[in-house]
């Protein structure tokens, strides 16, 4: 009596999967070796970015030396490694860049890749007709981080993964970024240039401009340089405060507080003024600007100069 032959269909269905088997380990990477790759931003970066962004190049910190290994066999196989990112904590605005140079191990070729944004979406770390020429080989990476300004405080965690396209073999390495956090107020010019702020209420010249401003009511605005607005620029996760002092620094020995009190900003006594925020600004944004100062005059203020210091003092929310 003859042995039973397997049905057709179950034949066809084990050379499949044992096919899908072998070729699935034909190619694999078999590690990622090497400290964690670390960029520790500067807050003079940053604000450098934020007046040109992505024109700030950052290298990572020296000891994070990385390399892939890839095994192949056969020999003549060909395949794709490709590279992408995961972001395990918030990710910045940042554009993180990658070089890659593959070393072949069974000699001293070498490739090159070009420079390669790192994102979500898989770039190619190794084209397939270069691993056919190549073969098994040692992939070390270069990376480099452009800045945008916007980066939020704080330290960000990314997971950079090596995949073989084919087979899905892959391995990964961590990549830390380190942001600062900064606060900064600065006067600014029409087109965003740091000035000098003097601000001058200078009635001398024109007597008839006090009696109209005091008849009237009318608020007077200020005469000044090329002082446009004061702006603020932060990354501090929950925002900022902003307190404005107005504090005499010289002039007639009189009681100051009247007239102090009558500068303002909108409509509003400047003196212990506040500004408030709860979250990082997009860049810099303005907190006043010049036509929003203002002084209101009753007439019974004595005759003189009277100079008085507008600061600015500005923190961080914990």
């Amino acid at each position: 009596m003859s042995a039973r032959r397997p049905a057709p269909w179950a034949v066809a269905l084990w050379w499949a999967l044992a096919l899908a088997s072998a070729n699935a380990q034909d190619v694999e990477v078999t590690a990622a070796t090497g400290g964690v790759v670390r960029f520790e931003l500067e807050v003079a970066d940053l604000l450098a970015a934020g007046i040109c962004p992505l024109c700030v190049e950052v290298a990572p910190l020296p000891g994070g030396d990385v390399a892939i290994a890839v095994a192949r066999r056969p020999a003549e196989r060909a395949y794709t490694l490709e590279v992408f990112t995961e972001a395990t904590t918030v990710e910045g605005s940042w554009v993180l860049q990658a070089q890659f140079v593959a070393f072949a191990e069974a000699g001293g070729r070498t490739w090159t890749s070009p420079w390669v944004d790192l994102t979500a979406a898989p770039a190619i770390a190794l084209p397939a007709q270069e691993a056919r020429s190549l073969g098994a080989v040692r992939i070390v990476p270069t990376y480099r981080l452009l800045a945008s300004g916007h980066e939020p405080a704080g330290t960000h965690l990314i997971r950079v993964v090596y995949r073989v396209r084919e087979s899905g073999s892959n391995a990964a390495h961590d990549l830390v970024v380190d942001v600062p956090s900064y606060l900064v107020i600065q006067a600014v010019d029409a087109v965003g240039a740091p000035t000098d702020a003097l601000l001058s209420f200078d009635l001398s010249r024109d007597p008839g401009a006090y009696v109209d401003a005091v008849m009237s009511g009318r608020p007077l605005t200020p005469r000044g340089t090329a002082f446009e607005r004061i702006e603020i620029a932060t990354n501090a996760p929950r925002g900022y405060q902003v307190t404005v002092e107005v504090l005499p620094i010289g002039g007639r020995e009189i009681d100051h507080a009247p007239l102090r009190d009558r500068v303002t900003f909108r409509g509003q006594p400047a003196h212990g003024r506040t500004f408030r925020t709860t979250a990082p600004s997009s860049g810099s944004t303005v907190l006043i600007e010049r036509a929003d100062i203002a002084l209101t005059l009753d007439g019974s203020e004595p005759a003189g100069a009277y100079r008085y210091l507008i600061m600015f003092r500005g923190v961080t929310n914990p």
